[in-house]
């Protein structure tokens, strides 16, 4: 049975195919789109994944879509009524948003937009864009039993979800109502401070660690968790629920003076409040999961999906406690990962195992990377070794690496990725400032191999796809100052030989030669663009970018 899993007309449009009794291939939108924070249909990934599983658009037999859109229309209209007459302010906040739904109705859309594609009536299921989080990462954790817990901004009208997974059989345990949101706070605080909520979150994480949480009593009564998975946020703070997110906040709220306009200054100030939310945000968020187990002791193991766990500091703060014996975080945690969830909830069963990979789409060919080098006219060579890698790596260059499928999720792990040497203090800026051209406060993550994970960093957090910031041990740290943040800690990425050999291969021979075994991993892209894809993805930006070396084996570009 062949499903298409598709995740349409929201956050980060993205298909999964279902095909040969394996998780054929996924791909977001953007990355074939090249346009970056799409909200439509993902034609061109559905395109991508039908090609690169060699699946004609007639042999596929579902198409699972990650939200019920009756069920959150039907959510909305009650919430529009269940708060009238305040919630007139959402019909204004929103009025260009309104007008652009009447002409062109997402649901309306969907099946015209699916049948075009694929040339007939396909049967079509729409689940749970929560419930298709939890079976994602269930299905990637291989656990024979696990507790779930799903949080984000809002689907369909909830904003937490837990359940109980047990050898493929779902049995839901509690929800919590919107507003009572983490992932809507979080965004909130994201705009407060200047930034776009919903995309730049990952910001606000990273000025946290220059600030201090001096303002962490004020903030305290934001939101609060009780016994039995109870949220509520505190409505004199937030005015969201009514007004939309052009007035986040309520007039009681006491931090209204430091909003910031995005070209204005940062203060310390506003480090100091990233800080302080951030951590009444992990307080509150281990007190939810303290709960869970309290009322819910089914499981020692727990799985962790939904864009709030992209939040890699609380990922590891919990990771340090004894609340659970494994914890495991969705590859792709934010929306565009429910493609590959609806797509297992759509198949039910008989799936061979993922084997912790996310490398789910394309691998160009040697001929294909010649010929976009050649139209290019940029100038290159045989690759002679991996050593030729590693020796340009402890010398100090930068280097684009587009290798192998590229990753499905929002972090790169190896195969679109920009590498350098974390010893030198000076790369964190030189990166920031003159290859991806961005804040000078974002981290960068050391790609570690996992046998000498335990080395450098305390504990044994697993971690291929970049989820825990872990503390890196201090007399450790000096030696990688690349690579650990302002507050002692490292987003770490763990690697093994089985899952990507080629990039094992390098980090190998970059600790042969400095003997330190890892690197400095960021996306390959510059600041507002996805990921790169396809080799003219990466020369373009190899153009742009102050790269040293474009890497696409068996080739090499030097500068």
């Amino acid at each position: 049975m062949n499903v298409l899993g598709i995740n349409a007309f929201n956050h980060e449009p993205s298909a999964c195919l279902i095909a040969h009794g394996c998780v054929a291939a996924a791909v977001e939108q953007e990355k074939i789109s090249r346009q970056k924070d799409t909200h439509g249909f993902p034609a061109e990934a559905i395109s991508e994944c039908l090609a690169l599983a060699r699946v004609e658009p007639a042999e596929v037999d579902l198409v699972a879509i990650s939200r019920r859109h009756l069920l959150e229309v039907q959510s909305h209209a009650w919430h529009m009524l269940r708060h009238f007459p305040q919630s007139l302010n959402l019909l204004r906040a929103d009025t260009a948003a309104l007008s652009k739904a009447s002409k062109r109705s997402r649901y309306l859309e969907m099946r015209p937009r699916l049948r075009s594609l694929l040339r007939r009536n396909v049967p079509i299921a729409e689940f749970s864009h929560h419930q298709s989080h939890a079976a994602a990462v269930f299905f990637q954790s291989q656990f024979e039993d696990a507790l779930v817990l799903v949080a984000d901004g809002i689907a369909e009208y909830d904003t937490c979800w837990l359940g109980h997974l047990r050898k493929g059989s779902l049995r839901e345990l509690a929800r919590v109502p919107f507003p009572h949101s983490f992932g809507m706070i979080y965004a909130a605080f994201t705009d407060l401070l200047g930034f776009q909520s919903f995309k730049d979150e990952w910001k606000v994480m990273g000025m946290a660690a220059y600030g201090s949480p001096r303002f962490y009593e004020q903030l305290s009564g934001m939101i609060s968790v009780g016994s039995d998975f109870a949220v509520r946020i505190n409505p004199r703070y937030f005015s969201f629920p009514t007004h939309g997110r052009r007035q986040w906040f309520g007039p009681a709220f006491p931090f209204l003076r430091l909003k910031r306009a995005p070209h204005e200054a940062i203060t310390q100030e506003h480090y100091d409040l990233a800080c302080s939310m951030q951590s009444v945000f992990e307080d509150r968020m281990l007190a939810l999961v303290r709960s869970v187990m309290t009322s819910y002791p089914l499981s020692k193991n727990l799985c962790l999906s939904g864009g709030v766990f992209l939040n890699c500091l609380f990922n590891g703060r919990l990771n340090q406690t004894d609340l659970f014996d494994n914890i495991y975080v969705d590859c792709n945690p934010g929306d565009a990962g429910s493609a590959m969830g609806a797509a297992l909830l759509g198949l039910g069963s008989g799936l061979k195992p993922l084997e912790h990979s996310n490398h789910l789409g394309r691998e160009y060919t040697a001929d294909e990377i010649r010929s976009a080098l050649q139209q290019s006219g940029v100038q290159f060579k045989e690759l002679q070794s991996v050593e030729e890698l590693a020796c340009l790596l402890d010398r100090g260059k930068v280097l684009g690496l587009a290798h192998g499928r590229s990753e499905y999720g929002p972090r790169a792990l190896g195969a679109r990725s920009i590498l350098a040497d974390p010893r030198l203090a000076h790369m964190k800026d030189k990166i920031n400032s003159q290859v991806k051209y961005r804040e000078h406060f974002r981290p960068f993550a050391p790609s570690v191999l996992e046998s000498e994970q335990h080395h450098w960093f305390p504990g044994n957090a697993f971690s291929p796809y970049m989820s825990f910031a872990v503390p890196a041990l201090v007399e450790k740290a000096a030696l990688v100052p690349a690579v650990v943040h302002g507050d002692g800690t490292s987003r770490i990425q763990t690697v093994r030989k089985e899952t990507n050999p080629f990039y094992h291969e390098l980090i190998s021979g970059f600790s042969k030669l400095s003997g330190v075994p890892m690197l400095l991993n960021t996306s390959f892209n510059i600041r507002g663009e996805p990921i790169v894809y396809a080799p003219s993805d990466a020369i373009q930006t190899f153009r742009r970018a102050a790269l040293d070396a474009l890497v696409m084996p068996p080739f090499l570009a030097l500068r």
